[in-house]
């Protein structure tokens, strides 16, 4: 029996979301994405095989290195490719650290 990969992806852009999914699903994943972190955060326990995780998720919102910290404290095997398109370097090396 061949099981699919589960992958999670956290972004609040609705065609990145669609985007990614359509992708990473022909390569053979099972996808879920979420558009903010409490959806997320509900199917944690769902143990994905990676999370793709945002590090800007709108302005009401948690931001996605208090995910990270969240996802590590609770999952800390749980491999995470955080996405950051910050000009300011300093969220990026907090998310390398955890």
């Amino acid at each position: 029996m061949n099981m699919k990969k589960l992958a999670f992806l956290v972004d609040d852009d609705p065609g990145y979301r669609q985007y990614v999914k359509t992708f990473l699903s022909g390569l053979g994943y099972e996808m879920l994405a979420f558009e903010d972190g409490t959806q997320f955060m509900e199917k944690l326990h769902m143990n994905p095989d990676v999370v793709i995780l945002d590090h800007q998720l709108g302005k009401d919102q948690e931001d996605g290195l208090e995910l990270l910290r969240m996802v590590k404290r609770e999952h800390p095997d749980i491999p995470v490719i955080y996405l950051s398109g910050q000009h300011d370097i300093a969220p990026v090396v907090q998310a390398l650290k955890l």
